[in-house]
């Protein structure tokens, strides 16, 4: 009776089972590496790492001050930054084959032949390509958005889950710390 039930079960994790994804072709990969080169992708992702660069730079001495009782010195911190500077630059040459691989794959993924030859004709046009040389300044920007919304909403729910918390020790019979 036992092997007649996982037989049964079996059958029906057979039969619910989700296809996985084909792997895409090779035509979809080729097409996704003509999106890439109209795209000019090393020359975005020089400019995305840049940006990045910049961002870091931009919000690098209050992370690293957060929780320190005297801020770090200006050329402490400027060290750090080209440290980081150059690990990021190191990092990005050093991957930038394999990063191109895995984003034509990711593409490829995505998308047909068709539509990614479509892309591709699409990068010609001159706004499209403003748009994609300007999109990781506009993702930073609009990621300081998102930053700068948590950062306002933090403290309330910071107190929030901190009363949560009192409430539940006291719930417990232990005192809460501060």
């Amino acid at each position: 009776m036992m092997l007649y039930k996982t037989m049964f079960i079996a059958g029906l994790a057979l039969l619910f089972q989700v296809p996985a994804a084909a792997a895409p072709s090779a035509q979809q990969i080729a097409a996704a590496e003509r999106l890439l080169k109209a795209q000019d992708y090393d020359s975005t992702l020089d400019h995305t790492m840049n940006v990045m660069i910049e961002e870091m730079k931009r919000s690098f001495p209050q992370r690293m001050n957060a929780g320190q009782p005297e801020p770090l010195a200006p050329e402490f911190i400027a060290k750090l930054e080209e440290m980081v500077e150059r690990h990021l630059r190191v990092h990005f040459a050093k991957n930038r084959a394999k990063m191109k691989r895995a984003t034509s794959l990711i593409y490829a993924e995505h998308f047909t032949v068709a539509e990614l030859d479509r892309l591709a004709a699409i990068q010609a046009d001159p706004v499209m390509r403003k748009m994609q040389k300007e999109a990781p300044k506009i993702a930073a920007d609009t990621m300081g958005l998102a930053q700068a919304a948590w950062a306002e909403a933090e403290p309330a729910l910071r107190a929030e889950i901190e009363a949560a918390a009192r409430e539940y020790l006291k719930s417990k019979g232990e005192t809460p710390g501060t």
